[in-house]
C-alpha cells in the first residue's frame, strides 16, 4: 500500500502512470466506470483523483457500472442522501472490478475474484468515536460475526502522515455462502474521511487468486491527505 502526497497536475500518482479520474456528480455516490491508463501491459489503474484513491487490477478485469452495483445492493442513492442529510457516514465513491461481465457477477461470496473500493465521508458521531477496530467494519461487520469468522492472518497497522489504519483478512459466513477477504482501510487524522479497499471471493477462489489479491492491495494508493 502506498500513502503519498497528491501529484501536481499532469503528474502520475505515486510515480506510476497518470490515472484519469471519474467525476462525482452527486453527493450520495460516484461510480468510476471504465479502465484507466495501464501501469504495465498486464494491469489497469482504477481510481479517483477527486477522492485521492488508486489501485491496480489485471487488464482482463472489468470495472462495473452503477447498474451492477445497484443490483448487488452496494449502491442505494436514497439511503446515502438520507445519511448525508442526517450527518451520518455514507460513501462518496464506490468502484467494483472483477474478471467477469456485470450480468454474471451476482455474489461477493461467489467463485469470481473481485476488488471493491469505497471512500466514506464520516458522520459527526463517527468523527467522535471511530477507532481502528471500527474502521475494520466499514465493508463487512467482522465484529458482528463472532463465532462465525476466522482470521486469515494477523492484523497489520498502517501509519503514515495523517493516515492511520489496518490491513485485515477474514473468512466469514454470509447469507450467500462463505466469504474470504482481505481489506486495507485508512482514515485521516481529522476523522472526516475513510478509504477502504477490499478483495475477496469464496474461500477456494481466494486461495487460488491470492497472488493477484496481494498485488492489488500492495498498489492501493491514497494521495494528498494532510489532515
Amino acid at each position: 500500500m502506498s500513502l503519498t502526497p497528491a501529484p501536481a497536475p499532469g503528474q502520475r500518482p505515486a510515480g506510476r502512470r497518470r490515472a484519469a479520474a471519474g467525476s462525482v456528480t452527486f453527493v450520495a455516490a460516484a461510480i468510476f466506470a471504465g479502465a484507466l491508463a495501464g501501469c504495465t501491459p498486464s494491469t489497469n489503474y482504477v481510481g479517483s483523483a477527486q477522492h485521492g484513491l488508486y489501485f491496480e487490477v489485471p487488464n482482463t478485469w472489468r470495472t462495473f457500472t452503477s447498474v451492477t452495483l445497484k443490483r448487488l445492493q452496494l449502491v442505494n442513492e436514497q439511503e446515502f442522501q438520507t445519511a448525508a442529510a442526517e450527518e451520518q457516514t455514507y460513501p462518496v465513491y464506490i468502484s467494483l472490478s472483477s474478471p467477469v461481465s456485470g450480468g454474471r457477477f451476482s455474489n461477493l461470496a461467489g467463485a469470481y475474484p473481485w476488488a471493491l473500493a469505497e471512500v466514506h465521508a464520516l458522520g459527526v458521531a463517527d468523527q467522535q468515536t471511530l477507532s481502528l477496530d471500527g474502521l475494520e467494519d466499514q465493508l463487512f461487520p467482522v465484529d458482528e460475526e463472532v463465532g462465525n469468522e476466522s482470521e486469515l492472518f494477523p492484523a497489520r497497522l498502517i501509519s503514515e502522515g495523517a493516515l492511520r489504519g489496518t490491513v485485515i483478512g477474514y473468512q466469514i459466513d454470509t447469507p450467500t455462502g462463505s466469504l474470504a477477504f482481505e481489506q486495507a482501510a485508512v482514515m485521516n487524522s481529522a476523522t472526516t474521511k475513510a478509504w477502504v479497499l477490499s478483495v475477496g471471493c469464496a474461500p477456494a477462489c481466494f486461495r487460488a487468486n491470492r497472488h493477484i489479491f496481494d498485488h492489488i492491495v500492495s498498489t492501493f494508493t491514497v494521495t494528498g491527505q494532510k489532515g
